[in-house]
Parts: structure tokens; sequence; C-alpha cells
């Protein structure tokens, strides 16, 4: 039955790689725990020309936040006291940034801590992957918040990255 919700989906993905719309996918598709079809085609990191295989390491990007929100805003609803733990709890080697130490779990979490976002390091870096130790680096050396924390909504990629460390 779940087979007829998902097959158009496949559908549009492979689709969408043989009109070079997207750069490729991977897939598995299991049924009662065994693999009935896998497909691995396109590229995992389109510059180097890397193509996807069984091994290819994916940045989950977008798709973990909805994980993130879920997991963070759960875990507050059941401890309200982790709403004003510090960022620089989490991650002390921001602590040196004075204006850091304002920002807490909630703020990351409603994108109202003010934070840049760090995407625009992606522009900068044809790097696979950008790790936690590079955005605590591209934090320290770029300490400027847009706004103070708490001030206004912003929405920053940089929020839900540090709620994942």
């Amino acid at each position: 039955m779940k087979i007829k919700l998902i097959l158009p989906l496949v559908i549009f993905i492979l689709q969408s790689c043989a009109q070079g719309v997207s750069t490729g996918t991977n897939y598995i598709i299991g049924k009662k725990g065994a693999i009935i079809r896998k497909n691995y085609q396109g590229f995992s990191h389109l510059t180097a020309k890397i193509s996807n295989s069984a091994t290819s390491i994916f940045n989950f990007a977008s798709v973990s936040k909805v994980f993130t929100g879920f997991v963070m805003a759960s875990i507050m609803e059941k401890n309200d006291a982790l709403k004003d733990v510090p960022l620089i709890k989490i991650v002390p080697e921001l602590s040196s940034i004075k204006t850091f130490s304002k920002i807490t779990l909630e703020q990351l979490l409603f994108h109202t801590a003010g934070l840049p976002d760090y995407t625009v390091l992606c522009d900068k870096t044809d790097s696979l992957q950008i790790g936690d130790r590079d955005l605590i680096n591209w934090l320290l050396k770029n300490p400027t918040l847009e706004h103070m924390p708490g001030e206004k909504f912003n929405y920053s990629n940089t929020h839900y990255a540090l709620l994942g460390i």
C-alpha cells in the first residue's frame, strides 16, 4: 500500500536527474527488511565529479531541521528551564564572544538569536562538507550579530546547525 505513495516520488526524482534538474540521487526501497530496489546515480559532488555510490555522504541540510526542531521543542516542552540555557554552555568554544553569551537555546530554535547565516561560507569554499568545527571557527572570525538576541525574527541556517551540535 505504501509503495503507491512512494513510487511517484521516485519517478519524479529519476526524471529530474534525467532532465538535468538534479545532480543525482541515491535511494533504497525496502520491504519487510529486504532491499527490493536500490539506485545510485549522478554526483555527490558536482564540481569534483564524484559519483554517487552506496557510501556517498550527503549534507542533510534542511531535511534535518524538521527533526532538530521537533526534538528540541519536545525537550523544551518537558523541561522549561532548557529554554534559557545559553549557547555557550553547549558550545563553550564560543564563550570568548561576549554577545554570544546572551544567546539561548530557545532563541536558536525560534530564529531570534541574531546570528548571521553560515551559508555564505558555502559560497566561498569548494569543500565537500562544512563541519561543526568549520562553523565554530567561522563564527569566531565573524562574531557580528545581525541584531541583538531576542530582538526580532531572522531566519538563519546557523541557528539549527548549532542546535544540532
